[in-house]
C-alpha cells in the first residue's frame, strides 16, 4: 500500500512539475480546432422518415397478407439498399437538376460525378430493427438539404410504384398471349357439343310412317322370285353419338378458364394504372435551423481530451529522456535515493560562490551546502563509521560536464574545514582540472604529476597546499593529464595516496570525473565511503542520472553511500524558505531537514 501511495505521490507530482508542458499541449490542440473550425464549411443536415410495408399491397386489392419477422427484416433491408441504389440517385440527379449545382459537380456537367457527390452527402439507415429508414442529405444550404432529402424519398417511392405498375403490365401481357388459346379452346368444346345434340335428335312420327308405306308398297309390287329384292341387304347401323355430359363439362370448364383469365387480366390493367406503393413518408424533412457539421462543441472537447493525452505523454517523455530535474522531490521520486540539498542558483561568478560559503555562511547558498554536510554525517553515522576511526572519503561526480561539481567540492570541503573537521580535497578530474582555477591559480605538484609511472614518488606533504580562507589542504593539478586517466588512478601508488590521506584526515573529498565521459569515476567510487552526485537543475535528463547512479552503485564499496544534491536551482531556497525566514527564525528549516532525512532513512 505505500508502494502504492508513493507511486501515485510521484505521478501527481511529476503532473505538477510539468504542468507548463501539459498547457502548452492543450493550448496548441485548442488552437488547431479552433484554426480548423474558421476553415470547415458550416453543412447543415435535412432528414425524412420512411415508412417500409413489408407486405407488399395494391389499391385494388388492399388486403395484405402477413409474413415472419425474418421476412419482414429482409424486406426491409433490401429496400434500403434500393434507396441507395444508382438508379434512385440518378433520377434525384435529373429531376433536380445537379448537373448544374456548383456542390454536387464540380467535375462538370457529367451525371456520373453529380450521383457520386450526392451518394457521399447522402446518409441512409435503418433506425433499430423497426421498419423505418431515415433519409438524410447533408449540404452547404439547408434548404438545399432539405429538399434533397425529399427528393431521395419521392424517388425511392415513385421508383416502387413504377416497378409494380411495370410488373402488372408484364403479368398482363402474359395473359392476354393466353387468352386466344382459351378462347379458341371454348369454341371447340361449344362446336362439339352441338354437334352431338345434332346427331342424336328423335325422327318425327309422321315421317316413319311414310317410309313404313312405301316400303309395304315397294314388296307389294315385286315378283317373289326376284331374290335381289327379297334378299336385299339391311341397312347399316348409325354409330351412337358422344356423350353429352362430358362434352358438357368439357365446355363449362374451358369457359371458367377463360372467364378467370378475362377477370385476371382486367384487375392487372387497373393495377397498372392505379398503383399502391409499399413505403410512404411518415415525416417529411423540414428546412434545418441549427447546423449539423462542424459540431463546435465536440470539436473542442476531443481537442482537449486529445490534447491532454498529447501533453501527458509528453511530460512523462520529458521527465524521463529530455527535460532535467527541476525539484527535489522529482529527483528523489525517479531515482529512489536520498535528496540532501537543493543549491539555489546564483547570479554571480564562479570565483564568488567559492568563496560564499566563508563570507556569507549564513546565505541560502551556504545553508544548502550545511545540509549536504549534515546529510553525508548522518550517512557515515548509519553505516557504523565510528567517529575516531580512519578518514572518511567523499566521491563528488555528476553524470555528465558542466554539472556544478568541482565547485560543490571546494565549497563542501570548506564547510567540513569550518566545522572543525581536518579535510583534505583532491582534484581527481585529471583530463579536465579545474580546482586550481577556483583557488585563483594556485599551483603546486598535483595529482597527475605524482602518479606519473617516471616521476619520483612523492609524500603526500609535498602535494599539499592549504586553503588560505579555511586551512583546509588542496591538492590540485594545473594541467591535464599526458597519460591514460585510467593508468594514474587504478595503480598502487594512487592506492598508497589514499591510504595516507585517509589516515591523516577526517574527511577526504575527491573532486572526480563526470560518469558519463570516462570510468576515472567508477576507479574512485573503489575508495568512497560516500558518493556525492551532483545534478544541475533542468539541465540532466533523468536517464543519464539513473544510468550513472546504476554504475557508480556497481562501483563503490559495500556499505557505501550514494546521495545527491540538486545545484543551480532556479527560485529555490534552502528548502522551502527564503533567506529573510532564515535570518528570522535561525535554523529552524535545518531542523526540518533533519527530520525529513530520518523519516527517509
Amino acid at each position: 500500500m505505500d508502494e502504492q501511495g508513493a507511486d501515485l505521490r510521484h505521478v501527481v507530482g511529476l503532473l505538477r512539475r510539468q504542468l507548463g508542458v501539459i498547457a502548452v499541449a492543450v493550448v496548441a490542440a485548442l488552437a488547431i480546432a479552433l484554426v480548423a473550425l474558421t476553415s470547415m464549411p458550416t453543412l447543415y443536415t435535412g432528414t425524412t422518415l420512411i415508412m417500409v410495408d413489408p407486405a407488399r399491397r395494391a389499391l385494388i386489392e388492399p388486403e395484405a397478407q402477413s409474413t415472419g419477422a425474418m421476412s419482414e427484416s429482409w424486406r426491409v433491408d433490401s429496400e434500403l439498399e434500393i434507396l441507395k441504389s444508382d438508379a434512385v440517385l440518378l433520377a434525384v440527379v435529373l429531376a433536380e437538376d445537379l448537373t448544374a449545382h456548383p456542390e454536387f459537380n464540380r467535375a462538370g456537367s457529367s451525371p456520373q460525378a453529380a450521383v457520386a457527390a450526392l451518394r457521399s452527402a447522402l446518409s441512409a439507415q435503418r433506425e433499430g430493427l423497426t421498419s423505418v429508414i431515415s433519409v438524410s442529405v447533408t449540404s452547404r444550404d439547408p434548404e438545399t438539404a432539405a429538399q434533397l432529402a425529399n427528393g431521395v424519398a419521392e424517388a425511392y417511392i415513385g421508383m416502387q410504384s413504377q416497378e409494380k405498375a411495370q410488373s402488372a403490365i408484364a403479368a398482363s401481357d402474359v395473359i392476354d398471349a393466353r387468352l386466344a388459346s382459351a378462347r379458341d379452346a371454348v369454341t371447340e368444346a361449344r362446336s362439339a357439343l352441338d354437334a352431338a345434340i345434332e346427331s342424336q335428335r328423335p325422327v318425327p312420327r309422321r315421317l316413319l310412317d311414310l317410309a313404313n308405306l312405301l316400303a309395304a308398297e315397294r314388296l307389294a309390287s315385286v315378283d317373289p322370285e326376284d331374290a335381289s329384292v327379297v334378299e336385299a341387304d339391311p341397312p347399316e347401323e348409325v354409330a351412337p353419338a358422344p356423350a353429352l355430359d362430358g362434352l358438357e363439362t368439357t365446355l363449362v370448364a374451358a369457359e371458367l378458364h377463360f372467364r378467370t383469365l378475362i377477370e385476371r387480366q382486367t384487375a392487372l390493367d387497373l393495377q397498372s394504372e392505379f398503383q399502391l406503393a409499399d413505403s410512404r413518408i411518415v415525416s417529411a424533412a423540414l428546412v434545418p435551423v441549427t447546423p449539423s457539421a462542424p459540431n463546435r462543441g465536440v470539436v473542442l472537447a476531443v481537442a482537449l481530451l486529445s490534447g491532454l493525452g498529447i501533453g501527458v505523454g509528453l511530460a512523462f517523455a520529458r521527465e524521463a529522456y529530455v527535460g532535467g530535474v527541476t525539484s527535489g522531490s522529482q529527483l528523489a521520486a525517479a531515482t529512489r535515493r536520498s535528496v540532501l540539498s537543493v543549491i539555489p542558483e546564483q547570479k554571480r561568478g564562479a570565483d564568488h560562490l567559492a568563496r560564499l560559503i566563508v563570507d556569507q555562511p549564513l546565505s541560502r547558498y551556504g545553508e544548502a551546502i550545511r545540509r549536504t554536510r549534515m546529510g553525508l554525517d548522518r550517512a557515515f553515522a548509519a553505516a557504523g563509521d565510528a567517529a575516531d576511526g580512519p578518514g572518511r572519503v567523499v566521491l563528488v561526480s555528476s553524470a555528465r560536464h558542466g554539472e556544478g561539481k568541482s565547485l560543490t567540492a571546494l565549497a563542501l570541503g570548506r564547510s567540513y574545514a569550518l566545522a572543525g573537521r581536518k579535510t583534505l580535497l583532491i582534484d581527481c578530474d585529471v583530463r579536465n582540472p579545474t580546482i586550481h582555477a577556483l583557488l585563483d591559480g594556485a599551483g603546486g605538484q598535483g595529482a597527475s604529476d605524482a602518479l606519473v609511472p617516471s616521476a619520483v614518488p612523492a609524500a603526500l606533504g609535498a602535494m599539499l597546499m592549504a586553503d588560505i580562507e579555511t586551512g583546509m589542504s588542496v591538492v590540485v593539478s594545473t594541467h591535464p593529464s599526458e597519460m591514460a586517466s585510467e593508468e594514474l588512478l587504478s595503480g598502487s601508488d594512487f592506492s598508497r595516496l589514499m591510504a595516507a590521506a585517509v589516515e591523516n584526515f577526517d574527511i577526504v573529498i575527491l573532486d572526480g570525473p563526470a560518469v558519463g565521459e570516462s570510468a576515472d569515476a567508477l576507479h574512485l567510487a573503489r575508495f568512497a565511503d560516500a558518493v556525492l552526485m551532483v545534478v544541475r537543475w533542468a539541465h540532466t535528463p533523468q536517464s543519464e542520472v539513473r544510468q550513472a547512479l546504476a554504475q557508480l552503485a556497481d562501483a563503490v564499496p559495500p556499505g557505501a553511500s550514494l546521495v545527491m544534491v540538486l545545484n543551480r536551482a532556479r527560485g529555490h531556497g534552502a528548502g522551502s524558505d527564503n533567506k529573510q525566514r532564515l535570518m528570522r527564525n535561525g535554523l529552524r528549516p535545518l531542523r526540518r531537514w533533519g527530520r525529513e532525512v530520518r523519516s527517509r532513512q
